[in-house]
């Protein structure tokens, strides 16, 4: 298996079209898309599992992930799941 290249911000001042220019691709078209990540309260009991691989995660200190774990049992209230916003930027391009 290849190894995996690690993840580098954009380098371009034109952000992801410019990257996908840069790699041979033409015509790039970005969006914006938002869709709800249904979070399991349920997984609510093993955080760093969940958000483990998060760098902003593991810059938080106990007390702040306890507060953040208050604050996603409020908001869920009585359902099993709270839904959240995960947006992505998703490109289309052509080759060549």
């Amino acid at each position: 298996m290849a190894a995996r290249t690690p993840f580098r911000p954009f380098t371009r001042a034109e952000g992801p079209s410019g990257e996908l220019i840069e790699a041979g691709y033409r015509g790039p078209q970005i969006e914006l898309v938002t869709r709800d990540f249904d979070l399991d309260m349920a997984a609510l009991d093993d955080l760093n599992a969940l958000f483990g691989p998060s760098p902003d995660w593991k810059s938080l200190n106990a007390t702040q992930k306890c507060m953040i774990v208050a604050e996603l049992r409020q908001m869920a209230g009585d359902r099993p799941q709270l839904p959240i916003p995960s947006t992505a930027l998703i490109g289309v391009a052509r080759r060549g």
